[in-house]
């Protein structure tokens, strides 16, 4: 690092590197990062995704739809340790992906293998945090984005992951939960050392949900089947044990149904909670056994279309927008199969 935070400006979402760094030049990773489905175009983040939070969420959806991007390229950097692993994936984007701040009220989120492209002349935190969460996906190692804020008067500036160590728990990395430094990595790629974090003011974790293609999310991370269930073992349940928990989603409606009059509020609550636990375990479920939806939906497609929905859930505009646009793609899809409907998941 070329000093503390005084060496570092400060504008708009990212801390900004005190001048250009010198970076290789890649030519070894070219055929390694997936450019196949690249489009050449960047997303552009404003209005009711202007807000720091939408902006994370925004990047989550990126990792989980673009990690073709850079399966190769994880693989490569994978070590024999924890540590070892985490120092090549920093060093990776560090020395390959040079720096440059966004244009201020614009932020560009692009994924991994357009940021790789437009490494030379630079690319923000938040898309450095983006190729950095791919790679640790692939890689099968548990981590959360990490935004902070270092005066009252600026707000929120800057982006990074954070990877708990094997002593912590990562259902403490949530929100504003004060974690001690010394139970976590930190991969910054704007600032000059591995593992090193620059004093924050406040900070809000947002946990990623590492998928495997033989079990469950790690953990349900954002209340999924159960944190203790996560907790207690590594590897992934049976469909069975999982099974056994459907139906239980909406116990506490059942509960209020029978009180008598109650406020719609309360009762349309307690209706969204547990649809959002009825989904994540259906997502669980199709994970770990794709065969449940044989004849009804694409495995895969289907839990994208379960991430995208759980992503909009919590805001209530974007949860109808996605819920109308997959009622759309059901309708249509049903049409070309001939399914005449069976596969009408998310118009129910």
């Amino acid at each position: 690092m070329r000093g503390s935070l005084g060496s570092l400006g400060i504008v708009g979402l990212g801390l900004v590197a005190s001048g250009k760094r010198k970076i290789v030049s890649g030519r070894e990773w070219e055929g390694l990062y997936n450019t196949s489905k690249l489009l050449g175009t960047n997303p552009y983040l404003g209005n009711d995704l202007s807000d720091t939070y939408d902006t994370l969420n925004f990047m989550a959806k990126i990792v989980r739809d673009t990690l073709i991007d850079t399966a190769k390229v994880a693989t490569k950097l994978k070590g024999k340790t924890l540590e070892e692993t985490l120092r090549n994936d920093w060093n990776h984007v560090y020395n390959n992906f040079q720096y440059e701040k966004d244009a201020i009220n614009i932020e560009q989120i692009r994924r991994p293998a357009k940021s790789f492209v437009d490494r030379k002349k630079g690319i923000d935190c938040d898309c450095m945090s983006v190729v950095l969460s791919s790679l640790l996906h692939h890689q099968g190692i548990t981590h959360a984005f990490r935004k902070t804020a270092y005066t009252e008067e600026t707000g929120w500036q800057h982006v990074y992951v954070v990877v708990p160590k094997p002593s912590a728990n990562i259902l403490d990395f949530s929100g504003s939960k004060t974690i001690d430094r010394s139970k976590y990595y930190v991969l910054d790629c704007v600032v000059d050392k591995f593992n090193y974090e620059v004093p924050y003011l406040k900070k809000y974790d947002k946990i990623m949900r590492i998928q495997y293609l033989n079990g469950l999310d790690v953990a349900a991370l954002n209340g999924g089947v159960t944190a203790s269930l996560a907790a207690a073992t590594p590897r992934p349940s049976s469909t069975d044990t999982l099974l056994a928990g459907f139906g239980g989603e909406f116990d506490a409606l059942h509960a209020i149904s029978g009180l008598g009059a109650v406020d719609s509020t309360i009762v349309e609550n307690a209706f969204l909670k547990g649809l959002k636990q009825h989904l994540i375990n259906t997502r669980s479920i199709v994970r770990l056994n794709p065969a449940l939806t044989s004849g009804l939906y694409n495995p895969t497609l289907f839990a994208q279309r379960l991430d995208s929905l759980l992503d909009a859930f919590d805001n209530p505009a974007q949860r109808n927008t996605v819920l109308g646009h997959l009622a759309v793609l059901e309708d249509r899809e049903s049409g070309l199969n001939g399914t005449n409907g069976l596969g009408a998941f998310f118009k129910k």
